[in-house]
C-alpha cells in the first residue's frame, strides 16, 4: 500500500526556495514558410534557437488557425479559483513528449484541456500535426484551450490554469516544449500556481529516465522528434525537497515516479505496476509515454483513490491488468 502524507495549509508562496531565482527562459521555436522548387505544396522549415532545421511539408494540411483557441492569460474569467470547471484539467508543458500524449488522452477521455504552452505559435504547428494525422478529432479540438504559460512565476501561472481544477506537470527532458527540461523548482513554481488557482488536485510525473535521443518516428511526438537535443542541466532541487515543498501546501496531489520511455518499446505490451515509493528493483521495465497519459485520466477520473500519495510505476509481462482503484491501494 503506498504511503499517505498528511498536507497542512502552509502556503509556499511565504517561503520560496532559495533555489527558485535561477529559472531558465524557455527556448523559442520559429516556424516560417518557403517556397518549394520541387512541388506547388508548401514546406515549413523550423528552427530552434542552436540553429536545427528541418523541413515538414504541409501542402495537403487544412487551414486550420482556430483549431487550438488561444485565450489571453488575463482574460480567463477564472483567476484565482473563481467560476471552476470540475472537467477542466490544465496540462502544464503540452508540447512536451509525455504532455502532448496527456492533454491527448484527457480529451479522448472526455475532458477540457487547457493546455500551457512556451509559445503559441508552437501550439498551432502542433495542432496541423494532430488534424493531419487525425490525433485529436475536430469535437476534442473545441474542448481545448492554449494558454502562453512559463514555469516562473505563479500568479501568471495560476492566470492561466484559470477555471481548472485539476493539473498535471512531467518533470524530465523535453517536456518544456521539444527541447528544454521541466525542473522540480519549475514544478513546484507551478504547485504555487496551482495552489493560488484553487486547484483540487494536481498530479506530479516524475521522470527518473536517463535521457534518449532516438527518434522512434512516432507522429505523436511531433515537432519533437525532429530535434536530438536539449539542453541538459542538474536539478535545481532534489526529489525530496521537491516533496518536502509539496507536501506544505493544502493541495492534495498524486506524486508518481517512474522512467518513461518510448511508445514503440516492447514495454508497451506489458501492464502497469504501482508500488510504494521506494520499493522498486533496477530491472523494473519503464514506461510508454502512452501509459503514463492513460493512467493520469484514469487518476482524475478518481482522484480519491490516489490523493496525498507517493508512489513508483513500472511495468511487468507477467503483471495483470487492474483498475486504477486496485493499482492504488
Amino acid at each position: 500500500m503506498a504511503p499517505a502524507l498528511t498536507a497542512n495549509s502552509f502556503l509556499l508562496t511565504t517561503s520560496p526556495h532559495s533555489r527558485l531565482t535561477s529559472l531558465k527562459k524557455p527556448n523559442r521555436l520559429v516556424v516560417c514558410a518557403k517556397k518549394s522548387e520541387s512541388s506547388s505544396a508548401g514546406d515549413v522549415e523550423t528552427e530552434n534557437s542552436n540553429g536545427f532545421r528541418f523541413g515538414f511539408d504541409f501542402g495537403k494540411v487544412s487551414d486550420v488557425n482556430s483549431l487550438i483557441r488561444v485565450v489571453n492569460n488575463g482574460s480567463s474569467g477564472a483567476v484565482f479559483g473563481k467560476r471552476k470547471d470540475p472537467n477542466t484539467v490544465f496540462v502544464a508543458g503540452a508540447t512536451g513528449q509525455a504532455g502532448i500524449r496527456i492533454a491527448q488522452t484527457l480529451l479522448r477521455e472526455g475532458f477540457s484541456v487547457r493546455a500551457g504552452v512556451p509559445e503559441l505559435g508552437a501550439a498551432q504547428d502542433l495542432a496541423r500535426l494532430a488534424v493531419n494525422y487525425k490525433v485529436i478529432s475536430t469535437e476534442e479540438s473545441k474542448r481545448l484551450n492554449a494558454v502562453e504559460s512559463s514555469f516562473q512565476d505563479p500568479e501568471a501561472i495560476a492566470k492561466a490554469i484559470g477555471n481548472a481544477t485539476k493539473a498535471v506537470v512531467t518533470i524530465g527532458p523535453c517536456e518544456n516544449g521539444p527541447t528544454t527540461e521541466v525542473t522540480t523548482s519549475e514544478a513546484l513554481q507551478l504547485i504555487q500556481g496551482a495552489q493560488l488557482a484553487g486547484v483540487s488536485h494536481i498530479t506530479i510525473i516524475y521522470d527518473a529516465s536517463a535521457p534518449s535521443f532516438t527518434s522512434t518516428n512516432n507522429v505523436l511526438d511531433g515537432i519533437s522528434s525532429f530535434f536530438n537535443n536539449f539542453f541538459s542541466k542538474s536539478q535545481p532541487l532534489t526529489l525530496k525537497e521537491f516533496i518536502d515543498g509539496l507536501i506544505t501546501t493544502d493541495l492534495k496531489y498524486t506524486l508518481i515516479k517512474t522512467k518513461l520511455t518510448d511508445d514503440s518499446a516492447s514495454e508497451s505490451s506489458y501492464n502497469v505496476v504501482v508500488t510504494a515509493e521506494g520499493i522498486t528493483q533496477e530491472n523494473d521495465y519503464k514506461v510508454t509515454k502512452s501509459q503514463i497519459a492513460s493512467l493520469v485520466a484514469d487518476v482524475f477520473s478518481n482522484t480519491e483513490v490516489a490523493e496525498n500519495k507517493v508512489v513508483e510505476l513500472a511495468t511487468s509481462p507477467d503483471a495483470a491488468a487492474k483498475p486504477v482503484s486496485e493499482l492504488f491501494r
